[in-house]
This record gives structure tokens, sequence and C-alpha cells, in this order.
């Protein structure tokens, strides 16, 4: 976990930095959460929700994603996954 951390961090910074947009796929939700600004969802190739993380993200959403049920709950006033 610290390296992706340290690699998330820096990305973020030379993004910032230089002025440019990356686009990266990650699977862990928690640390999409804490560094995207903004997120796609999609299944079956099909887009399901697309914007800021406030604005796309819910319980709904997630379920219908990964057909489990997702949890959101605030911890330290950050939030997190719980499956």
């Amino acid at each position: 976990m610290k390296h992706e951390v340290e690699i998330l961090e820096l990305v973020r910074r030379l993004a910032r930095e230089a002025g440019k947009t990356v686009v990266c796929t990650l699977h862990n939700l928690d640390m999409a959460l804490k560094y995207a600004d903004a997120m796609v969802f999609m299944k079956a190739g099909a887009v399901l929700a697309a914007g800021p993380p406030d604005a796309v993200l819910s319980e709904a959403l997630l379920e219908k994603v990964y057909d489990i049920p997702i949890r959101i709950r605030a911890v330290d006033g950050r939030r997190v996954l719980l499956r």
C-alpha cells in the first residue's frame, strides 16, 4: 500500500505541476476516492455514471456496478467503502 500511495501522490503532483490531465484505471475504490477529481463507472461497456466523486458515488451505483452491497461511511472525515 505504501508504494500505491507514493505513486498516486507522484502522479497527482506531476499532473498539477504540468497542468495535464491523467486518466488512470483503478480497481481500488478507496484509493480512487482519495485521489480522483472525477470518476467514471462502467459495466458491460456502458458508462453508468461520470463526474466528481461527491456527485456520482452512491451505494445504489456501487451495487449496480459490482453486484454486491457496498456501504459508504464517514471515518475521520473521509469516506470509506465497506463490503
